[in-house]
């Protein structure tokens, strides 16, 4: 709603879909290996410690734009 009356996107935004992305696929690849007819989905600890890993890059992400100190806009004077 804030976009369509200033027309300004914050990077917090993105980030907080792309958090909720791959925290998706974390829980539905799982689902995927345990419904599959025939073992034709394998589960893949490496390909799930990369999403670990994006995750724990996002999250950090998230804090650093988040962080009220770092984000603040500067002051004219």
């Amino acid at each position: 709603m804030n976009y369509l009356q200033t027309g300004r996107t914050y990077v917090r935004v993105f980030v907080e879909v792309a958090m909720i992305s791959v925290i998706r696929e974390m829980i539905v690849q799982p689902v995927q290996v345990i419904s599959s007819p025939g073992n034709e989905a394998n589960f893949s600890p490496i390909h799930y410690g990369l999403l670990l890993a994006a995750l724990l890059v996002i999250g950090i992400v998230y804090k650093l734009v988040s962080d009220p100190k770092i984000a603040q806009e500067p002051t004219t004077e």
